[in-house]
């Protein structure tokens, strides 16, 4: 018997049909075995995670089935979130789901010829430089188009701010946030532009160590040691099980630029490990651990490998009523806005070179709530750099003269303990 009604459409004969349920219920795509799904306008999807658990588990892999979830952007956090990052993913080659992006610019109605002279403005150069197909019948559209957004009430953004979240040119502009963005967002996709266009060269090293060679695909290189030079490895935790937050080694010269960056799900006694191989490398650099939660094991693989180069932070002693230091550094909700805003100075006033593209697309996607917090849940890349930026204030010089009233943490933070250990001929 055939069915039609405004719920589903079934053919008896051909035994098979299609069936519609909406985003507000949180089971939808549940109880049933198909081929296919549509997920229409998924960014919006309030349910979004309960939805895509339930109808991912009911199609099974094959190559005839297919899942297809397509959407206007809506922000790279809150409801928007869930397909921000189920776009980045695809986009790394971490899911089996292939991104696909269609820019406004390619469709054939988007494109309005100026009865007159058209003057090129300078936004719109950039525009063109960025995206070289745009055409001046694009630019015209998009002129008749923001001139709409102009009368709108209650507006929060700019109409080019709209426009640009409404019909993207590029994957990156069409996740513009909901919240208040952290980082400079023009800077930012002019920055990952370029490095789209020019990728930095990575070094193809012989990895001899026993732990980074357990870990070598986690380890991007884009600059050996040099000697003389003095680095620092922000390193972020995670307790390294499948499917949850990875963890994050950002190192950089005492000048702010990144030479290497480490990321992956790994145990975090191995990550203290490998962390410790790394530092050693390039020449002896400072460790700064975050000592949160795991960070306690991957603190103590440290120090079982017996490398004291980490930063040290001052906690007073209410017992005791003194100050003691200790090492790591441990993130609350008093300090994290210091570190965010290290790493916030740093990148404004171009006092750091960032060489990898998912930190700068983990920078993009920061936003600040209504209340003025900054989430860094996921950010482990950006957490690392943070933490590396804060060690920089650690970095010091070889000490060559005892000063007895200077205090005993900055004596021993400027002993250069391994100078004498490290050789021309590195061995990774």
């Amino acid at each position: 018997k055939d069915v039609f009604n405004s719920e589903e459409i079934y053919f008896e004969n051909q035994r098979s049909g299609f069936s519609k349920e909406t985003q507000n219920d949180p089971h939808a795509g549940r109880a049933a075995s198909r081929n296919w799904a549509h997920l229409s306008e998924f960014a919006f999807y309030n349910n979004a995670d309960s939805i895509n658990e339930g109808v991912q588990n009911s199609i099974p892999l094959h190559k005839r089935t297919r899942i297809f979830k397509e959407s206007t952007a809506f922000g790279m956090s809150g409801v928007g979130a869930a397909f921000f990052n189920e776009w980045e993913a695809a986009s790394r080659g971490e899911t089996i789901y292939k991104p696909f992006f269609v820019p406004w610019q390619a469709v054939e109605d988007y494109s309005i010829n100026p009865s007159g002279k058209f003057i090129i403005t300078k936004e719109e150069k950039e525009l063109q430089r960025i995206c070289p197909d745009i055409t001046i019948g694009n630019l015209n559209w998009r002129r008749l188009k923001l001139s709409e957004y102009a009368f709108a009430d209650n507006q929060i953004f700019t109409s080019e701010e709209k426009f640009s979240q409404d019909f993207p040119s590029y994957p990156e502009e069409a996740f513009l946030s909901t919240g208040r963005p952290v980082f400079d967002q023009d800077k930012i996709k002019s920055h990952i532009h370029a490095l789209n266009t020019s990728p930095p060269p990575t070094c193809n090293v012989k990895i001899t160590k026993p732990f980074l060679v357990m870990y070598s695909k986690m380890l991007k290189v884009f600059e050996v040691p040099k000697s003389g030079e003095k680095y620092v490895v922000g390193i972020d935790v995670s307790e390294g099980i499948e499917g949850g937050d990875a963890s994050s080694g950002f190192v950089m010269t005492k000048d702010g630029k990144q030479v290497a960056m480490f990321y992956g799900r790994l145990d975090p006694d191995h990550l203290g490990k490998c962390m410790v191989e790394l530092a050693k490398t390039y020449n002896d650099a400072l460790l700064v651990p975050e000592v949160n939660s795991m960070g306690h094991t991957t603190l103590t693989a440290i120090k079982d490998e017996g490398y004291l180069k980490v930063y040290m932070r001052s906690v007073y002693d209410e017992i005791g009523l003194k100050e003691t230091h200790k090492l790591g550094w441990r993130t609350s909700s008093a300090n994290k806005q210091q570190m965010l805003s290290k790493l916030i100075s740093m990148y404004r006033d171009e006092e750091i070179r960032i060489l990898d593209i998912n930190v700068l697309k983990e920078m993009q996607s920061l936003v600040r709530e209504s209340n003025g917090d900054c989430s860094l849940n996921g950010k482990d890349r950006v957490v690392s750099a943070c933490l590396a930026c804060m060690g920089l204030s650690q970095v010091y010089e070889p000490a060559t003269v005892t000063n007895p009233e200077v205090s005993e943490k900055i004596i021993y933070e400027t002993k250069d303990l391994y100078r004498d250990k490290v050789h021309p001929n590195i061995k990774w």
